[in-house]
């Protein structure tokens, strides 16, 4: 039995660890690095593990080949995340989510052990476990054939963790360190920690341990451990994701910065975070950055010249708009290597001879977005038909995110495609929630539609726009088309509450950028359905009407008597409107697939 809370798994960040030439048992003498003619980055991008070359040229897609995952649904497996590369360059371990369990956040992430070779391109599962043990977090551990992970075993009464060393076949284990077991009847404090992720030095002899308080959503901390003891050094509360350069002098890893958060839209909101380094022994802390935008999971090149590291820019509290960016060690001269979307994170190096080498010059290169992301896919498909959405890029934007449940779905373009702050939209969000929600209310809409001053035809369906009242009023455009009703407003943000300031101009130039899914810009819409119950429902109160009286049928269905003249006059408004047609609803047990 695992903590009950929206299952706490530990996030699968993964450190590194020599394997070599010989085999997962074999002597660690026989470890040395290959000669890599290129310095290379691996990351996570869209649920993939994705390879680039220092400059962020030659992009390669090396798991989960052209299924490219939009964020925001939560039915749909996050996929492949959190890469680290052995010392000797051959291999990468990774943590991959199937869908058994939803994450709090990225610290709180558990998933499957997963060993890619680079050179073949075969992945396989490792450590996998079993019904009361749990290992995650892997992270090679240099001169050994272990790794160090994160183990958790349920017990009768309690949940026990600790930090081990174990070869990936399951033998050999070692324990190194245990935290307070949980009990299932919960504690009385909230202090109950486990190993979230973990970093060994070069040498082997300690590592980096960001322990996580699993009933918080940011209570983790750093610390360095010694491997033969395990005798714990506090580096720093609100500290996490330690990295070591490739000598073993210093270490580079993230805190919190107070008063920012930033959020994706599958997990949960963390505080925003600068990049510090500190010398080996945890002393001589040193700030690199101080900006307001987030920045995680900070790795050093080959050569100890520069960090590579993932951020927010345009959109600073948006996580789902990260890009990987490469820098000075001491801070400076930091430049983009990734733009598009989805978000680009976890960078990790490749370790080998080849030092990244420094840029010509320190100023933002224009680099084309790389747009991948699309409505998701679901397994369970009705038929609504197709929802609208305005391609993987629109003029507000790239695609940043796609979510979709029962009857609602909402697609957010918030992701800038341009390296100038200035040149970045609002963003827009489309809201579209099917004809079937209003069953039995289509007549009310209709008669508005009607009379409305606002309500035009345009590309052969009609929009209508209105505007909210209050200090925060916002616009917003809906548009009939179709078995979906779409609203268009500025772009919602995970972390920044209200919607962007998207004008009623610029919304309705949206409206021409509309297309169903599958179709080519541009076209007619397709035309309005109507849910065949309203229909009905329409002829049954007319009959009434015509046996008695508007408020005789007012009066029993107790309602006012605008409504029933509403329904009387249906049919009347649907021909002022044009051609429409008819649906029956199915009912709301399954996700939408537009």
């Amino acid at each position: 039995m695992r903590p009950m809370i929206r299952s706490k798994a530990v996030l699968a960040v993964l450190g590194f660890m020599v394997l070599g030439a010989m085999s997962l048992t074999g002597s660690a003498s026989a470890e040395t690095p290959s000669q890599n003619s290129e310095a290379r980055i691996v990351f996570s991008n869209g649920g993939r593990i994705i390879q680039i070359n220092a400059d962020g040229t030659g992009r390669k897609v090396l798991t989960h080949r052209g299924k490219a995952r939009t964020p925001g649904t939560f039915e749909l497996p996050t996929g492949d995340r959190f890469p680290s590369v052995s010392p000797d360059g051959r291999r990468v371990l990774f943590s991959r989510d199937v869908g058994e369990s939803l994450p709090d956040n990225e610290f709180l992430f558990r998933g499957k052990n997963m060993l890619l070779n680079l050179g073949s391109g075969k992945v396989r599962e490792v450590l996998p476990g079993n019904r009361s043990v749990t290992f995650s977090n892997l992270a090679w551990l240099p001169g050994t054939d272990r790794v160090l992970a994160s183990r958790t075993v349920d017990g009768k009464k309690a949940q026990s963790r600790s930090v081990v060393s174990v070869r990936l076949d399951g033998s050999g284990l070692r324990t190194i360190l245990r935290f307070r077991d949980y009990p299932y009847n919960f504690p009385k404090d909230d202090w109950n920690f486990e190993a979230a992720r973990l970093s060994a030095s070069p040498d082997g002899q300690s590592f980096l341990l960001t322990s996580m308080d699993i009933w918080s959503e940011f209570g983790y901390r750093l610390e360095l451990v010694d491997v033969a003891t395990g005798k714990r050094k506090l580096i720093s509360k609100k500290a996490h994701s330690g990295s070591w350069a490739p000598d073993g002098s210093r270490f580079v890893f993230v805190r919190d910065r107070k008063g920012l958060e930033a959020c994706d839209w599958d997990f949960d909101c963390t505080p925003s975070g600068d990049l510090f380094t500190a010398a080996a022994d945890g002393t001589g802390v040193r700030r690199l950055t101080s900006t307001n935008r987030d920045e995680a999971s900070p790795t050093f090149s080959p050569g100890g010249s520069r960090i590579v590291f993932s951020g927010t820019m345009h959109r600073v509290t948006d996580r789902t708009t990260a890009e990987l960016f490469s820098m000075n060690a001491d801070g400076s001269c930091a430049v983009w290597l990734t733009n598009g979307s989805p978000a680009s994170q976890d960078p990790a190096v490749v370790p080998g001879t080849v030092e990244f080498e420094a840029p010509d010059n320190c100023r933002a290169t224009a680099r084309p977005a790389l747009v991948e992301t699309r409505l998701n896919q679901y397994p369970v498909k009705k038929d609504f038909g197709r929802r609208l959405w305005l391609g993987p890029e629109s003029s507000q934007g790239l695609l940043s995110m796609d979510s979709a449940y029962s009857f609602f779905g909402f697609t957010v373009y918030g992701d800038c495609p341009d390296f100038r702050l200035f040149s970045c939209p609002p963003g827009a969000t489309l809201a579209a929630s099917s004809v079937c929600i209003d069953a039995g209310d289509w007549a009310s809409t209709v008669a508005y539609l009607v009379r409305a001053d606002s309500a035009k035809k345009r590309r052969g369906i009609w929009a209508v726009q209105n505007r909210s009242r209050g200090e925060q009023a916002i616009w917003w455009t809906t548009v009939f088309s179709g078995r979906w009703i779409t609203r268009i407003s500025g772009a919602m943000r995970p972390a920044e509450g209200p919607v962007s300031d998207l004008g009623p101009r610029a919304q309705l130039r949206l409206v021409r950028e509309l297309r169903p899914r599958g179709s080519q810009p541009g076209g007619r819409l397709p035309r309005l359905v109507i849910p065949r119950f309203d229909l009905g429902l329409a002829r049954n109160i007319s009959r009434q009407v015509r046996r008695s009286s508007v408020a005789e049928v007012a009066a029993r269905y107790r309602v006012n008597a605008r409504k029933i003249r509403q329904f009387v006059s249906f049919r009347s408004n649907l021909r002022k409107l044009g051609t429409y047609g008819v649906t029956n609803c199915p009912d709301t047990s399954f996700p939408i697939d537009g």
